[in-house]
């Protein structure tokens, strides 16, 4: 050990890299000698745990004495003590950014999610030292970390944005926000095969190569360092947190930056051998080969070379010496010997045996080359390893082979020194005895020998000549391919070219000149009238006519003429149906995306019949996790929802909140937004109590996360008014409607969907509290702007074309509420909205007439109900209210023939009431007492039917 004092927040830092139970062993062994810097060392990591017990334990009810306590210092700690005065917090403002969210926390830093809004709207990941971490050598490796980062372009390396200094003046930069899965726990969760998941590390092995060229080594390189995000659909591997990286051939800061003699940086799962050396400043590229090599380890056999447990219950030094000495087992034997291999390969998408005669051979040598303890042997680049995946997935030879004779006999002796050297001794003493003995045996073989030689070099290089023949073929046949590829996407570039040019950019030609609609035209009106002739011109390039229908499907449905979008994209499902498959991504997207649009059409049936076979699918080829599957779940609940059938959405919606919490962060965006769902299902079956305590939590949640007027939080202000509203709680449902009108006011267009649907409850809200004439100035505004923004006949515009009605009636203006309920009765038959609408427009109908005393009105009203043809008992009763309703009006007029029109009118109630009783109405008591049928009590008919239904009422 040497006598060099060891530095205190180089031994912090790596003291904060271990279990806690790993520290004081870790400790004993870097300060002997120097019992002072130890001490240090533990009153800090002392004072951190303090902190982070802080910060994480739950937050007290807040009152100003608490708040003062919670920023005093919590240890006096000289120079580098933690202040934690200077937390920052969410909301807060570092630079043009703004903190959304803290995604993590290592020993000298925190990493958040802003939100930039100059020049460029954007979210970034910024990393800050914390609070009192300013010492020189944490300044140092934050700033090495920044230009580490700063130094290298590569799409699979997370790139460093900006950079610069708080208020507070502690440094800060800003990189891509990187919103992936860990390596293994994405191959896992998607179940991706072998082959899928060499495809993936391939360009791992290049990001981390162009690092090496850039003179950097990672020297921490782990699956939770390696996240996976979807671009389009495809995995992109990105290589994050350079923090414990280390400068090749240059200084990465102006401050010197050393690991203390006798510090282990890294993480012991991942680490390479020379980084458990005491003295591990000579290290290369070839420790990031060796972290590589884990990770394929890992990726392959479900496990890491060394076991998670086993590093665990060791100490200190037995774990150096595992990592340096204990040589792991091949991929294939680590899984012949394993019991999770059924789990292990299921996650693989293939059956046990064939998973272990998949790595035997060339993916074990692969493997274990990259993992040998002697640097010479290993790959000597990232990109070496990366080629020899390359050669077995093309099926080539691979450079890995099993080691020679030799240099496993080096092995062994290294391994086992000093009984080999007592074993030699005996050894020599008998070679020298038998060594004349042998002496003509070896002559006389030798001749032989040479002849086997000659034969064997000359089969040798006949397979040599077949096996270059059979590669060449395979070359020949991969360049074929590809050039019938590149034929078949130039062939379909050259199509969409022809297509625009000829329908689409043609149209800014003089109006009536070969197509042209003038100058002025805009590209809305251009594709649109390119649509008649899109049919010919893709005739010979089914995919790219489908391709571009869906693009064409998903821009008319941002444009809200969602006809023309279902239009286009029910084209474009036929088209990937026939030459894709039911099961393939572009068509079960395709058909995500059409159903969708038939929800905002108010085609609820088809929808939802979409939408489950699309999950259906889907469940077929991924994990019940995955994104797609749970984005089905969601809007499957949404069709649901719309057709009422409330108790579906509710499980689906619960499914989808477990999945979320499974996969994301209690307050992600998305886990919040599945709690708000959810508490809206607990609404529609009538969980009042349940729902109003689950958006009481989401609001809170997204207040606490989220900017003041983001939609999100609107969104559940407008939910949690709804249920204080239901739940007789007015004043606190208007106070919420209120605010949340006039932040979407803020944010959105005055006719959005969502400003109009929260303006509709507020206007109820008004109701509530006896504010008529307010709400009937809110209903007017929020129709008008329905009619603008939403298709004719959508649910919501109906909806507020009734309560419009009612405030109308209320306010003397019945003719204009006529004119509601009868467009509002027209537009609702036959779809799928709210089953009281109808039913309830009829009945405000009736009796707005019943109290003018307008017979014709009545019946007309009657009629209407009539040419619904609903066969339902309770419709049939319904249908004999209205007509005994106008029976009673008609007898009241001084029409000359109003007593015959009053008993024709109330044959025709009897005709239907007797119809409901036959159809399975049973409610006696109920027609007893309706004053509907007021005019019909004295009919003996009536009587009649009246009794037989008491009569049965009493027998059952």
């Amino acid at each position: 050990m040497s006598d060099k004092r060891p530095a205190v927040d180089e031994l912090y830092i790596a003291a904060l890299e271990l279990q806690p139970e790993e520290r004081q062993v870790f400790l004993d062994q870097v300060c002997a000698g120097h019992p002072g810097v130890k001490e240090r060392v533990q009153q800090l990591l002392k004072a951190h745990d303090q902190v982070g017990s802080l910060l994480d334990s739950p937050a007290p009810e807040l009152h100003p004495p608490a708040i003062e306590d919670s920023h005093k210092p919590v240890a006096k700690l000289e120079q580098t003590a933690l202040h934690t005065t200077s937390i920052v917090q969410v909301g807060e403002t570092i630079g043009p950014y703004k903190l959304l969210e803290e995604i993590g926390e290592g020993g000298m830093g925190s990493v958040w999610v802003a939100e930039q809004s100059k020049p460029i709207k954007r979210k970034v990941a910024i990393k800050l030292i914390k609070a009192g971490m300013d010492s020189k050598a944490v300044l140092a490796r934050f700033g090495a970390e920044r230009q580490a980062l700063a130094l290298m372009d590569h799409p699979n390396i997370a790139r460093v944005l900006d950079g610069g200094m708080t208020e507070q003046g502690r440094p800060y930069f800003a990189m891509e926000y990187v919103k992936g899965v860990p390596l293994t726990e994405y191959c896992d969760q998607a179940k991706l095969s072998v082959k899928e998941r060499l495809d993936l590390f391939l360009p791992i092995c290049n990001a981390v190569q162009h690092a090496h060229q850039k003179g950097i080594i990672h020297r921490d390189l782990k699956p939770s360092n390696i996240l996976v995000c979807l671009y389009d659909g495809k995995p992109v591997p990105k290589v994050i947190d350079f923090g414990l990286a280390k400068a090749i051939h240059q200084s990465l800061t102006e401050q010197s930056l050393y690991t203390a003699h006798g510090m282990m940086l890294g993480t012991p799962l991942y680490m390479s051998p020379e980084q458990a050396e005491h003295n591990n400043l000579d290290i290369d590229t070839r420790t990031d080969v060796y972290s590589l090599g884990v990770i394929l380890y890992e990726l392959l056999t479900g496990s890491t070379p060394l076991e998670k447990q086993q590093l665990k219950e060791a100490a200190f030094n037995e774990i150096l010496r595992l990592i340096k000495e204990v040589e792991p087992q091949k991929p294939s034997t680590r899984l012949s010997g394993s019991a999770s291999l059924p789990s292990v390969a299921a996650r693989r998408s293939i059956e046990p045996n064939q998973l272990k005669k998949s790595l035997l051979g060339d993916l074990d040598w692969i493997v274990m080359k990259a993992l040998d303890k002697e640097r010479s042997h290993r790959y000597e680049t990232a990109n070496g390893l990366a080629r020899d995946i390359d050669r077995f997935l093309n099926d080539e030879a691979v450079e890995a082979c099993p080691p020679s004779s030799s240099y496993r006999l080096r092995k062994f002796i290294r391994r086992n020194r000093g009984q080999v050297i007592a074993a030699s001794l005996v050894l020599f003493a008998l070679l020298a005895g038998i060594a004349g003995a042998t002496t003509g045996l070896l002559l006389a073989n030798r001749s032989a020998e040479a002849a086997r030689i000659a034969k064997v070099d000359a089969e040798d290089q006949k397979g040599k000549a077949i096996l270059s023949a059979e590669r060449e073929a395979v070359e020949r046949k991969k360049a074929d391919d590809a050039k019938v590829e590149a034929q078949a996407k130039e062939a379909e570039a050259t199509i969409l070219v022809e297509f625009f040019e000829s329908q689409v950019f043609i149209a800014a030609l003089p109006k009536g000149q070969n197509g042209g609609l003038g100058k002025d035209v805009k590209l809305r009106e251009a594709i649109t009238a390119s649509l008649p002739v899109l049919d010919k011109h893709f005739t010979a390039q089914p995919l790219a006519e489908a391709r571009l229908r869906l693009s064409l499907g998903n821009t008319f449905g941002y444009l809200g003429d969602f006809e023309t979008a279902a239009a286009q994209l029910e084209r474009a499902r036929d088209l990937f149906l026939r030459h894709r498959g039911p099961d393939h991504p572009n068509t079960l997207g395709c058909a995500s995306n059409l159903a969708g649009m038939y929800s905002n059409l108010g085609r609820f049936p088809e929808a939802a019949k979409l939408h489950k076979e699309t999950l259906e699918a889907r469940l077929g080829v991924l994990p019940p996790d995955h994104p797609d599957v749970i984005a089905s779940k969601h809007n499957l609940a949404v069709c649901y929802e719309g057709l009422n059938r409330h108790p579906e959405a509710l499980e689906l919606r619960k499914e989808v909140l477990d999945a979320r919490r499974r996969v994301l962060a209690p307050n992600h965006p998305d886990t919040l937004m599945a709690m708000n769902n959810l508490a809206n299902s607990y609404a529609a079956t009538g969980r009042l109590p349940e729902a109003a305590k689950l958006h009481e939590e989401t609001l809170a949640a997204r207040r606490k996360v989220l900017p003041k007027d983001h939609p999100d939080t609107i969104q559940s202000m407008g939910n949690l008014a709804s249920c204080y509203a239901d739940l007789d709680r007015p004043g606190e449902a208007l106070k919420l409607d209120e605010e949340a009108v006039a932040a979407l006011k803020r944010a959105l267009p005055p006719d959005h969907p969502q400003t109009l649907h929260n303006m509709f409850n507020l206007a109820n809200s008004y109701e509530g509290l006896n504010r008529h004439a307010d709400a009937l100035t809110l209903r007017e505004e929020t129709l008008t702007g329905q009619r603008k923004a939403l298709p004719a006949g959508h649910p919501e515009t109906l909806n507020t074309m009734h309560a419009l009605a009612v405030s109308l009636i209320r306010a003397s203006r019945g003719p204009e509420a006529i004119l509601h309920i009868d467009e509002c009765v027209a537009r609702a038959s036959g779809k799928a909205v709210d089953p009281r609408l109808i039913p309830s427009g009829i009945n405000l109908r009736v009796t707005y007439f019943r109290k003018l005393g307008d017979p014709a009105g009545c019946r007309t009203t009657a009629e209407m109900w009539e040419k619904l043809n609903r066969t339902d008992a309770d419709s049939l009763y319904n249908a004999a209210c209205f007509w005994s309703v106008t029976a009673g009006v008609q007898a009241k007029t001084s029409d000359a023939d109003a007593a015959r029109l009053a008993q024709e009118d109330a044959d025709r109630a009897m005709q239907w009431l007797q119809q409901a009783v036959a159809a399975g109405y049973q409610h006696a008591a109920y027609m007893k007492q309706d004053t509907d049928l007021e005019p019909l009590r004295e009919r003996e008919d009536f009587k009649q039917l009246l009794g037989a239904l008491e009569k049965r009422a009493v027998t059952k």
